[in-house]
């Protein structure tokens, strides 16, 4: 693992930093949002328009478009940012209507049809069996949060009695508290390959993996990591994925995430590109 002073010897310029959104940018999926902090994250946003030292902050994260296009807007990320785990992807900017795109990979009739298959055999197995809730409002992700009384380990390995032939069509991981499901190959590494290339083609800006950190806390997080350069851990982050990264945060959620862009900024004026 590359020591904690990767900001202090890293070669290339941090042109963008992608955040998880619960249990990193922001306390768990059932916790308080911290506003102050998240003003802060919007500062420092708004500091990436008026200085390149500042990579601008954008979101990856499990959950539905209109819930990460609300934290995209609080936080004035000014390029796209990820939603349902890299099924789907914000534009901010855009018209209304306009401003969100699925994943080329999902837009056909046999991947829907897989995604049924997969629901009508959760409902039997997590749902109706285990008491799992499922989580409303995605398209194509599949998210299912354990019945009090267990926990999303017990949900993880329920899948290994999934199909063959449904198991080979899908992603599956788990956050901090929720079992997450993905029609292959999304996930949040791909999501991210898709994101950086949208920002070549469509918006003109030179960033490749080596110009982006990732910042999570979480199993699922690792595909994101795996994706660029520099990889990140908020300080509540799991062991497992401390374990897996470039650089551990002295601060927890969204704190370490400011944490993180100020290192980078520092990086980027050794460099001299600012």
């Amino acid at each position: 693992m590359t020591p904690p002073d990767v900001f202090d010897r890293y070669p290339h310029p941090i042109k963008l930093v992608l955040t998880d959104l619960d249990g990193t940018l922001t306390a768990d999926e059932q916790g308080p949002l911290d506003c102050e902090t998240l003003h802060l994250i919007r500062a420092l946003n708004e500091r990436s328009r008026a200085s390149k030292a500042y990579p601008p902050i954008s979101v990856v994260t499990g959950r539905p478009q209109p819930y990460l296009e609300a934290f995209a807007k609080f936080v004035a990320t000014p390029l796209p940012s990820l939603f349902e785990s890299g099924c789907g992807m914000y534009l901010p900017g855009r018209p209304l209507g306009q401003d969100y795109v699925f994943h080329p990979s999902l837009e056909d009739e046999e991947t829907q049809s897989a995604a049924r298959d997969f629901k009508t055999w959760a409902d039997r197995e997590l749902v109706s069996t285990r008491g799992a809730g499922f989580i409303l409002g995605k398209r194509y992700a599949l998210s299912y949060a354990p019945a009090p009384s267990s926990d999303v380990e017990e949900l993880l390995a329920a899948t290994d009695a999934l199909p063959d032939d449904l198991a080979r069509r899908f992603f599956i991981t788990r956050s901090i508290g929720v079992l997450d499901v993905t029609p292959r190959p999304v996930h949040k590494g791909t999501g991210v390959l898709w994101l950086l290339d949208y920002c070549q083609r469509h918006l003109g800006l030179d960033i490749m993996p080596a110009n982006v950190v990732a910042v999570g806390d979480s199993y699922n997080d690792v595909p994101m990591f795996e994706a660029v350069e520099v990889a990140c851990a908020v300080a509540n982050a799991s062991p497992y994925v401390k374990e897996r990264v470039d650089y551990v945060a002295e601060a927890a959620t969204g704190l370490g995430v400011a944490e993180v862009v100020e290192r980078a900024a520092a990086l980027n004026r050794r460099l001299g590109y600012v």
